[in-house]
């Protein structure tokens, strides 16, 4: 796979992966997810509207969209700050912030990058922008079937964190490269 379709690939896992691990959360503090799904899955939509709104404004170089996979490693490794700082929150109101925030901050990164890939392979868009819709179709429903059915049940939160993002941190490296 060349190298931005691995990391529309990548970043589709992983914002899929860590949508679960946002809503597995959710329904740890507060017990119901049903009441807020719809909220959470708006707040994500938005998120990256105003990813792609910024990618589109912006003249991208390569540079740019390794900076966004690098991101999604920062993200991976903030994570469980969050999950600590949820445990503290007092207030149902500054943990719904905090869901929001997190949400929002994760899918304006797959906004970007998924626009900033497709600038790149701009010269091809007809023959680019099937494939790069497709393999994020794929990453994102084998990072909701990864983290459902094997990551959590095995490795826990802290740890499919630290596995999800040493895969973004490795091809982050792996794309300065090539």
């Amino acid at each position: 796979m060349r190298t931005i379709a691995a990391g529309i690939y990548l970043t589709g896992f992983t914002s899929s992966s860590f949508e679960i691990l946002l809503l597995f959360s959710f329904q740890t503090f507060y017990g119901n997810i049903y009441s807020a799904i719809g909220l959470i899955v708006a707040i994500f939509m938005g998120g990256l509207a105003i990813g792609s709104l910024i990618g589109n404004r912006m003249l991208i170089t390569k540079k740019h969209y390794l900076s966004a996979q690098m991101h999604l490693f920062a993200y991976a490794l903030l994570y469980p700050i969050f999950w600590g700082l949820q445990n503290g929150i007092g207030s149902i109101f500054g943990g719904l912030l905090l869901f929001g925030m997190s949400t929002l901050v994760l899918s304006a990164i797959a906004g970007f990058q998924y626009v900033a890939g497709t600038k790149i392979l701009q010269d091809k868009f007809t023959q680019t922008a099937p494939m790069l819709y497709s393999v994020d179709l794929i990453g994102t429903a084998l990072g909701t079937v990864v983290i459902s059915v094997v990551l959590l049940p095995l490795a826990g939160i802290l740890n499919s964190c630290f596995i999800i993002g040493g895969l973004n941190l490795l091809f982050g490296i792996n794309g300065v490269w090539t």
